[in-house]
């Protein structure tokens, strides 16, 4: 098959040729494939992008002529999913405007040594928030109250605020400590 050659290498240093099966830009030679250009598109036989770079501005990735990924200033933009198989690392605020789904039986570390945990065991079905090893605290913390619900979040279980605790329904406990003398308003049909 007949080959375009250029440069003085033995063979050229830049070729292109079609094989019968392919078509080629082979650098070949000393130094690296340039391609220059204020815009510079790779584009299908259909004449749609599928790379468009611009000269101190962006690149753009297409699939199907659809914009997947842009570059900007400041970083990256992805139009739609982004699906990764290794670690990703985030080292400044990453701000999520929609649902994040993370699948059964994940778990999210907090901290430089997974000091705090987040997960959802599927087995058991139980949702936990976990510091192990018992070397530090959970804290709930909100103004003016911390409430904990039901599923359906309509309904208040616990409630602390500054002035205390109040639960509804049964509160079961293995033990108290004090003699009870500042409790009120407890029914003494109530207290077994």
């Amino acid at each position: 098959h007949a080959e375009i050659q250029v440069g003085n290498a033995t063979g050229g240093d830049l070729k292109i040729y079609h094989d019968g099966s392919n078509s080629y830009v082979s650098d070949a030679g000393t130094g690296g494939l340039k391609i220059t250009g204020g815009d510079v598109y790779i584009r299908n036989t259909s004449d749609q992008d599928m790379i468009h770079a611009s000269s101190g501005s962006f690149v753009k990735l297409y699939h199907n002529n659809a914009l997947r990924l842009q570059t900007t200033a400041t970083g990256v933009n992805i139009t739609d999913d982004l699906n990764v198989a290794g670690a990703s690392t985030f080292t400044s605020v990453s701000n999520f405007n929609s649902t994040i789904n993370i699948a059964d039986n994940v778990v999210a570390n907090f901290g430089a040594s997974s000091d705090g945990r987040i997960s959802y065991t599927s087995s058991s079905n139980r949702f936990y928030v976990r510091v192990p090893g018992g070397s530090g605290s959970l804290i709930l913390g909100a103004g003016p109250a911390v409430r904990i619900t039901n599923e359906n979040g309509l309904t208040d279980r616990a409630v602390f605020t500054s002035s205390g605790a109040t639960v509804t329904g049964i509160l079961t406990a293995t033990s108290f400590s004090g003699d009870g003398s500042a409790l009120t308003n407890l029914p003494a049909s109530g207290i077994t």
